[in-house]
Order: C-alpha cells, then structure tokens, then sequence
C-alpha cells in the first residue's frame, strides 16, 4: 500500500522477528522494501520483546533505527533525499484515501504529524495525559530527528505508569504537533484482531 500511494517513497523494514525469517519470505521482503534492518539480535530489544514489553521493545526499536539513520554512510545519504520519515505499524495498510500530497503542506516543515488525539481511557490522569496520540502512523519532518530521539528517551521513565500512546501526547512537543482528522490508515488489532480505522 505504501508503494502505490506513493511511488517515490524509500521504504525501511525494521525486523524484530525473535525467530529467523524464512529464506523464502526473506526473498520477497527484499524484492519490496528499499532498506531492511535486522535488528532481531540487538540484545537489549530482543529481551525486551521476549519478556513481551511491547511498549519499551517498540521505543528501543525506533532509537536504534534513529541512531542508524544519523550514523551509517548509507543511510545518511538517503536522509539526504528525504522530506518527511512516516513510522507505520507493520500490521498497518494506508487505505485508499491516503494522500501523500496532504504532507506537502509548507505548514507541516518542522512537525509532527498524528491522527486527532483521543481522550485517556484511564481512570486517573497520570504525567498530565489526559489524552493519548495514536502511534499506528505518525510522521515527522526529517529535520526533528534529534527532537523525536529525545521525546522517545523521555518516554522511557513514564512506561511504567502509562502506555506509548500517553507519553507521545505528554512529550511531544506542542507547538509542533499537527493533528490530521484522519490519517487514512487500517490497522489489525494484535490481541483482538479488530481493524482499527485511522
């Protein structure tokens, strides 16, 4: 989905599997994704994923993936080329009225986009989120790199009272925070398997 609604994108696989990849399907990823990144034998998120802390697995995974991005040759050329870095869940599909021209907006250079916040589930507020920001698909201009590596290391004391979502809306930057009305994105539930429409 990502190929067809944007036929320019550079498309960067995150692996986290904790069993090895059949040789077949590795085929197929690498005839559809521009970067794959093995991060299944980083030792700190491989034991995070086995003790099944989704949360402090997912905020390790993306450090690690920021770190490459602003330190390996290969993929500093790439960032080079790049407007604006999309994280979707791998069980995520842009349905068809995603727009990528919706990013093109010089209002959107220096922000970060999400889906509208949606007010906490819990019963008590907690670090002063009273909402939470959906992290199936969110986006950033290439330039906060730096910004969101820190956001995510702020994240990191607060898992053990709230959630991913929660920390994003207490530690994301305001001023910066663009809030689409719908981000046009499906995504199956893990533990339910709802589809959830973003």
């Amino acid at each position: 989905s990502i190929r067809r609604k944007d036929p320019n994108s550079i498309i960067m696989l995150v692996d986290i599997s904790l069993d090895p990849i059949p040789e077949e399907h590795m085929k197929i990823i690498n005839e559809k994704v521009d970067v794959y990144v093995d991060l299944s034998q980083n030792e700190q998120v491989r034991r995070l994923t086995m003790d099944r802390q989704k949360n402090l697995s997912e905020i390790f995974t993306l450090l690690n993936v920021i770190h490459l991005l602003k330190t390996q040759n290969q993929l500093q050329e790439i960032m080079q080329s790049v407007k604006r870095v999309f994280k979707i869940t791998g069980r995520g599909e842009l349905e068809d009225d995603f727009d990528i021209k919706d990013y093109d907006d010089e209002n959107l250079v220096g922000k970060f986009v999400f889906a509208k916040r949606l007010p906490t589930w819990m019963g008590e507020v907690r670090h002063g989120a009273t909402h939470l920001l959906n992290t199936r698909l969110l986006s950033f201009c290439s330039s906060l790199l730096d910004t969101y590596f820190e956001v995510l290391q702020k994240n990191i004391p607060l898992i053990r009272d709230i959630d991913l979502e929660h920390t994003h809306f207490v530690n994301i930057p305001k001023d910066k925070l663009v809030e689409f009305d719908k981000v046009h994105m499906k995504c199956m539930v893990a533990s339910t398997g709802v589809w959830h429409h973003d």
